[in-house]
């Protein structure tokens, strides 16, 4: 993890006001070392999500997930696998360990061990997404008529 990464406290509570980004999150947009607008903009998202739904919601995850996927987008895998890390964690939890999100977020982290040489847990996490989406589309299909 790289060292401008928090972890997330999960029994943290959200703070009253929805709207005041968390001190942390605000600062690490400001002190990023990434010259990056979206990464700045996508932190300081992050910040109010956490602040107004707490660390634990879906929403926060979805945010987690585009930051790791900008990280992928640049190079930087470490830290791309560190936030589809939180997000996977957050998903698991806040919506099912097998919801189409937690697929989605396997299906990215498996492109980043690929990239990352790990050819081996990439197949594995990839394997765990598709068993996701096959047994969504067979709970969710419909009767023939």
């Amino acid at each position: 993890m790289s060292a401008g990464l928090r972890r997330i406290d999960f029994r943290r509570r959200h703070a009253a006001s929805p709207t005041a980004p968390s001190p942390e999150t605000t600062q690490e947009a400001v002190d990023s070392p990434h010259d990056d607008p979206d990464l700045r903009r996508a932190l300081l998202r992050l910040a109010a999500r956490e602040s107004a739904f707490g660390a634990r919601h879906p929403d926060v995850a979805s945010e987690l997930h585009l930051i790791g996927a900008l990280h992928h987008e640049a190079g930087r895998y470490d830290d791309a696998l560190a936030y589809y890390s939180l997000a996977l964690a957050i998903r698991e939890r806040a919506l099912s360990s097998d919801h189409p999100e937690v697929a989605s977020t396997l299906e990215d982290l498996a492109a980043t061990r690929e990239a990352q040489g790990e050819a081996a847990e990439a197949e594995q996490l990839l394997a765990r997404a598709q068993r996701l989406r096959l047994q969504y589309r067979q709970l969710n299909a419909r009767p023939a008529s």
